[in-house]
């Protein structure tokens, strides 16, 4: 009986308003806190940085509280040299203050490629195999030979390539193919030497 005498005494009541109040109050104070340390609600529009060098990217993200960091680099033929390609976050997000925005630029130094051996190869599949390593076929030059449409060479100019040679990504190379049966022109002649006379 004691014990529930306690539990609805005036003091006791008392102390549990008291715990309540300073309780709601801590939180209160907990959350403004929190929004003045994340900077709740306050949040800066990321621009749009593409086809600019990065000096002018720099400036531009200074002027917005951002700070920028080159990730990547990449080789794009029609691109000159130091201008952003792509951007993390995109143009348009929101973000909070001092937040890096990671850029990939562009590079002036073409990736170099070993060229694969398509010799015996179709045409059909070695112009595949070549244009997906990123070179470009900018002709064909049709020879005598016993197979049709097969690869015999490939070449530069008048040059030709040994397979592995170290090629710079977007050459443009000629494929010498064959046009069986030795071409219109000639004619395959039959060997006589077992034959009696």
């Amino acid at each position: 009986m004691g014990f529930y005498k306690f539990l609805f005494s005036k003091q006791f009541l008392k102390q549990i308003a008291i715990a309540i109040g300073l309780i709601i109050v801590l939180s209160i104070v907990v959350l403004q806190l929190l929004k003045l340390y994340t900077r709740h609600g306050e949040s800066v529009e990321v621009p749009d940085l593409k086809e600019i060098t990065i000096e002018d990217a720099g400036r531009i993200l200074e002027g917005r509280n951002l700070n920028y960091q080159v990730i990547d680099s990449v080789y794009m033929k029609n691109k000159r040299a130091g201008i952003i390609v792509e951007q993390t976050p995109i143009a348009g997000e929101k973000v909070k203050e001092n937040r890096s925005v990671y850029l990939v630029i562009s590079s002036d130094k073409a990736p170099m490629i070993a060229l694969p051996d398509v010799r015996d190869i179709s045409l059909r599949n070695a112009k595949s195999m070549l244009e997906s390593m990123g070179f470009e076929i900018i002709e064909i030059e049709y020879v005598p030979s016993e197979y049709k449409d097969l690869v015999k060479d490939v070449k530069i100019g008048e040059r030709i390539l040994s397979p592995g040679t170290k090629l710079v990504k977007d050459t443009g190379l000629k494929l010498v193919v064959g046009l069986g049966e030795l071409g219109d022109d000639q004619v395959n002649i039959p060997s006589f030497r077992a034959m009696s006379k």
